[in-house]
């Protein structure tokens, strides 16, 4: 295992980049080119509304038998594969089962890492900020102003 660049200062800043950020492979699954990356930030409710039903599972990744994930939520992970490839689901569905599960692979290789540690301890801080304010009845600042009412003339 690998030291992380907090534990290591000589380690290189770039190579740190590149852990959390890796390089984008390309895949060729019949006539498309899919783009193996993190997914990008639009794309994060759908992950997080695809990934949850399947999220204890992948958090295991120690013990993660990709076959059974997938023959066990087949559903769950057709969709977060559309969702991670950035292609329709239907296109999802026309892949030959072999092809299907090494995208999936790849697609969850790329995004678990990122996922884990980068994004989920972000939305965890900020959800249990929220519950915090929340318990406390600390007022929470607007998002947004309201926007004005029309003006009353006075004829």
């Amino acid at each position: 295992m690998q030291p992380s660049s907090e534990k290591n200062p000589q380690e290189n800043p770039l190579a740190a980049l590149e852990r959390m950020i890796p390089a984008v492979r390309h895949m060729r699954i019949g006539d498309q080119q899919i783009d193996i990356r993190p997914f990008k930030i639009g794309a994060l409710p759908a992950v997080l509304r695809t990934v949850a039903p399947i999220m204890h599972l992948l958090t295991q990744s120690d013990k993660l038998d990709m076959a059974t994930l997938f023959l066990m939520h087949a559903d769950d992970c057709l969709e977060l594969m559309a969702v991670l490839a950035n292609q329709p689901r239907a296109w999802v569905n026309e892949l030959e089962s072999d092809q299907a599960l090494t995208l999936f692979t790849a697609l969850l290789e790329v995004n678990i890492d990122f996922f884990i540690q980068n994004i989920l301890p972000k939305v965890s801080s900020s959800v249990r900020s929220l519950t915090e304010k929340i318990q406390n009845g600390t007022p929470m600042p607007a998002t947004h102003s309201p926007m004005p009412g029309p003006i009353a003339s006075k004829a």
